[in-house]
């Protein structure tokens, strides 16, 4: 098991943790769970997420776009929100992200 927090001289978050890949591996078949969707107003599945997560049902997660709805609306308030409220899963396991339509404000079609 992995302890850590993350910050600088300016100020540090909660104490987390996170499982570790098992020593012995050769058998283990990783839990992995993949949604896409979650806006931070009518996040329906969220509180399911959070409640698996913490019973240790997946070992990672995927976020397959569209994170929030436009996280920089409201300078950002938005975001911040959505943020605060995938902690719970995003703290505790790997959570990788795939930028969807709702991110194009950024233009990831620069980054060829």
């Amino acid at each position: 098991m992995l302890v850590y927090h993350c910050g600088s001289r300016y100020g540090w978050s909660n104490v987390f943790y996170m499982r570790t890949a098992p020593e012995d591996s050769v058998d283990w078949s990783p839990q992995i769970v993949i949604f896409g969707d979650m806006g931070n107003e009518n996040a329906q599945s969220l509180s399911r997420l959070q409640e698996e997560t913490e019973r240790g049902l997946y070992d990672t997660a995927i976020h397959v776009g569209d994170f929030a709805y436009d996280m920089n609306t409201e300078d950002a308030r938005v975001g911040d929100e959505f943020m605060r409220q995938i902690e719970s899963v995003a703290a505790y396991i790997p959570y990788m992200t795939v930028p969807g339509n709702h991110e194009e404000k950024y233009n990831f079609s620069n980054y060829r």
